[in-house]
């Protein structure tokens, strides 16, 4: 009866201890943006305005100590982290980050990675949630029912609703005011872990069913090869790779998510023409990364890489885990508000 009580106490101590050990060591925030714009709508929320961005920027050079990435891996690694540090990153690599980022990023002088899906270089398309949203919730269409076969199921959705469509709904929404919206939400998780064809099937199977062709928005693509060789010109941005066409990779086959994981690296070094050492897992968590996707991170010669789950960065961090916190379209006194309770997770 005493032994488990001891055991039991020295555990609680040895938790303080650590939780102390945390407050007092160094620790830093990795940020997580995507695009730096203001469309609407916004159903995945990863619309910044260049107005909060830059907002953004002045609290994180007053109050905090901007390093890049790279520093960042050379801090964990050398046990010589400066206190209070945060590291911005972009995932997906659209164009309105050289548009509209990297302007603000110099002007502050603050250093980004931006995480580019490489197959979208350079082609007339947009990321799948563009895609689905211009057609779901941009479009009206004479046919009132979405069928759609994946694999060798059929899958129907009645869209037969007049109900207004409220800009401001998102997939953090607690409700769908309207059939499509809900359409968007189930399409949009079902295609997460199907393989890249499987995808592009169920996407031209939209085009059709929407009877438009599949025209781009160029204000939506990602930046070409000309553009992600300006922007890494600058030596302020680093260009860091995000796979080829932005799966869920551990749901994908072995072979798939080494293919993914290595064809981006080299399609960016090849454009680039320098090593590309950064890597970021596509949607991230414990759905997105397993032991096997770090392992072929780790054989294909990146030296650090991001997930997408929140959590502060110290000397026990692994440099092929480290978290972000997720930046939405906050004002200067939220993103205040938000970066401060980060530095606490």
């Amino acid at each position: 009866m005493i032994k488990p009580i001891i055991q039991s106490f020295y555990q609680r101590i040895s938790q303080q201890k650590n939780r102390l050990g945390n407050i007092f060591q160094p620790r830093a925030v990795v940020l997580l943006y995507h695009r730096i714009n203001e469309f609407r709508p916004d159903p995945q929320l990863i619309c910044t305005s260049p107005a909060h961005f830059e907002q953004h920027l002045k609290i994180i050079q007053e109050y905090y100590h901007p390093i890049s990435l790279a520093q960042l891996g050379e801090g964990i690694q050398n046990k010589d982290l400066p206190r209070n540090s945060v590291v911005i990153t972009f995932d997906d690599g659209f164009a309105d980050n050289l548009w509209n980022a990297a302007p603000l990023l110099e002007k502050f002088g603050i250093p980004a990675t931006i995480f580019v899906t490489s197959g979208f270089i350079d082609q007339p398309a947009e990321m799948i949630s563009d895609v689905l949203e211009h057609i779901l919730l941009g479009m009206d269409t004479p046919l009132k029912t979405l069928e759609i076969q994946v694999n060798d199921k059929m899958i129907r959705w009645n869209l037969d609703d007049p109900s207004p469509r409220p800009a401001t709904w998102n997939v953090q929404s607690g409700s769908d005011p309207n059939l499509r919206q809900r359409c968007y939400r189930e399409i949009h998780r079902l295609m997460r872990s199907l393989q890249p064809e499987e995808r592009q099937n169920i996407l031209s199977q939209l085009f059709v069913w929407a009877n438009c062709t599949e025209k781009y928005r160029p204000e939506r693509r990602i930046m070409n090869s000309e553009e992600l060789r300006n922007i890494s010109r600058s030596g302020l941005i680093e260009i860091g790779a995000h796979t080829i066409s932005h799966p869920m990779l551990a749901k994908q086959s072995s072979s798939l998510q080494q293919q993914e994981i290595s064809g981006s690296r080299e399609q960016l070094e090849k454009i680039l023409g320098h090593r590309v050492t950064s890597f970021a897992y596509p949607y991230g968590g414990s759905d997105a990364v397993d032991a096997r996707t770090i392992g072929y991170v780790k054989a294909a010669g990146f030296r650090i890489a991001c997930d997408n789950v929140p959590g502060t960065v110290g000397y026990r961090t692994d440099l092929f885990g480290l978290p972000r916190s997720l930046v939405r379209d906050w004002d200067n006194k939220t993103f205040y508000k938000q970066l401060k309770y980060a530095f606490l997770k």
